[in-house]
């Protein structure tokens, strides 16, 4: 996972993991703050439903979750 590329995108839209966090418990995804940076540190992995639901509330490509969730290699 390429943390420096979601990050960007986080800020990009003008939020923060917490409020990230935020609108993906309203999207229906029950995940906790501290979960969250756990995944961000690369101590847990997304799984598929959370990768869905990132896509979505960040408006990202396909090309786009491959570059941050598939590109073979961990960047922090």
């Amino acid at each position: 996972m390429d943390y420096r590329i979601l990050k960007s995108k986080i800020t990009l839209h003008g939020m923060t993991v917490a409020k990230l966090t935020d609108r993906l418990n309203e999207a229906g995804l029950e995940i906790a703050v501290s979960t969250m940076y756990l995944k961000l540190r690369g101590e847990s992995e997304f799984d598929r439903a959370e990768i869905k639901a990132i896509k979505e509330v960040l408006q990202l490509t396909d090309a786009e979750v491959m570059d941050i969730f598939f590109d073979g290699e961990e960047t922090r």
